[in-house]
């Protein structure tokens, strides 16, 4: 019988849950028997859960996802005697709110590996006491255990790239094999509106760069994949460092892509990305108001966007940015601002996304206090929809507004997880 099941829950995506290869890989080294089933494989189905007879089900569960996690889990204790543990951003900050539901038995907080491997021992070997299980919340609680954190990143074993069916993920490009990868966990900036900075506490965490070329080197022994996606908030953070991965990149015929923002990536380094075979680089630029920025945690020059923009562009690499509509204390000349900077930017895209109050931000925070949020549904924790007015604009308003640029910016769509969502919504 299976020990545990990890699942994504997300629709149909190019990019695997490189993640839960993660969180299986360090399960798997103490014996536990594991296996990934990711949503974003097409055709995948709940009856192929069912069918894996796992004794403990975890479900990784962010914003924008809430409903369908809970619409699974409720499928699983109606067809089996599972135990459902729920991990991620939302659990994180809301497990109170997840624990109300019948059919969540635990919810882990924070980095996963730990506090999977603390439940699996209590589960399965009857081994140690909940309340000494670092991370974990669990009915009748006042307060969730205390987080904890791999030792190392480099400590951690070579992600089980085996249980992830890299050859059935949709391709973006026919002749693009893609793999994900991260290089190290959390953000140190702290920006008003950043998910992820809040999930890792403002921390960062690297694995060395030899350490990365060795997770690069065994997954390519499995799957024949030639593009890499780094999915590091900011992958510049250490110069040298990345330099290394790239040119590593490089040397094992591999095409790849990052997240950068852009005050951290010097000219100089773009052009030596670009050496390296960078094919796309995404920075979030946010608004074109110097108040909204700077109430955000950007403050970035036009003159130093555009110019960054264009070294990239003349070493042919493709620049994608993102804008957000609906930030608190935003108005329509702010809008405006944002407007005319976005149709001043040679870039290849322009994502556009609602302003949203992730639960455990300091945007959420500021929300509550001005009574801006319209409602604190779950399925409003997703930046498809407005869920709060901006005190000058109403949600309505911040609709409208987002409407507009894109209308207005040739170059502008709604961003991946915008587009998603808005997809996913139309399923209920």
């Amino acid at each position: 019988m299976l020990d545990v099941l990890l699942i994504n829950p997300g629709d149909i995506s190019p990019y695997p849950a490189m993640g839960l290869a993660e969180l299986a890989a360090f399960v798997r080294q103490y014996g536990y028997s594991v296996k990934i089933i990711d949503f974003s494989v097409p055709n995948i189905t709940k009856a192929d859960v069912v069918k894996t007879g796992a004794k403990i089900v975890g479900i990784s569960v962010p914003c924008g996802l809430i409903r369908r996690a809970f619409e699974l889990a409720e499928y699983i204790k109606e067809k089996t005697e599972a135990i459902i543990v729920f991990g991620g951003y939302y659990p994180t900050f809301c497990w109170n709110k997840c624990l109300e539901h019948r059919s969540v038995d635990f919810v882990v907080i924070g980095e996963g590996e730990i506090p999977l491997l603390g439940l699996l021992d209590y589960l399965i070997k009857g081994k140690g006491n909940l309340l000494q299980i670092p991370g974990i919340a669990f009915r009748g609680q006042i307060k969730p255990n205390p987080r904890a954190y791999c030792p190392t990143l480099d400590s951690l074993p070579i992600p089980a790239f085996d249980l992830l069916p890299l050859s059935d993920y949709p391709r973006k490009t026919e002749s693009r094999f893609i793999a994900t990868l991260s290089t190290g966990r959390g953000c140190p900036f702290g920006c008003k509106f950043c998910s992820q900075s809040a999930f890792w506490e403002q921390k960062v965490r690297f694995k060395s760069p030899e350490k990365v070329l060795q997770i690069v080197d065994e997954l390519k022994k499995t799957y024949p994949i030639n593009y890499i996606r780094i999915l590091d908030d900011i992958f510049p953070l250490r110069p040298q460092e990345a330099l290394e991965i790239a040119q590593g990149l490089k040397e094992r015929d591999l095409t790849w892509e990052c997240q950068a923002r852009i005050d951290t990536v010097s000219e100089d380094l773009l052009q030596k990305f670009a050496k390296t075979g960078l094919d796309r680089i995404f920075f979030g630029i946010e608004s074109g108001s110097p108040k909204i920025q700077k109430f955000l945690g950007k403050e970035f020059e036009p003159s130093m966007i555009k110019r960054k923009i264009a070294v990239a562009r003349q070493e042919g690499i493709k620049t994608k940015v993102s804008f957000q509509i609906g930030t608190p204390g935003e108005t329509r000349k702010d809008v405006n601002m944002s407007i005319n900077l976005a149709n001043t930017l040679d870039v290849d895209e322009i994502a556009l996304f609602i302003s949203t109050p992730f639960p455990g931000t300091p945007l959420h925070k500021i929300a509550v206090e001005r009574k801006l949020i319209k409602s604190i549904h779950p399925d409003d924790y997703d930046p498809s929809i407005a869920s709060m007015s901006t005190g000058y604009l109403s949600v309505k308003e911040v609709e409208e507004e987002a409407e507009r640029f894109l209308e207005t910016v040739k170059t502008a769509s709604w961003g991946h997880h915008s587009e998603k969502g808005r997809k996913l919504r139309k399923l209920y």
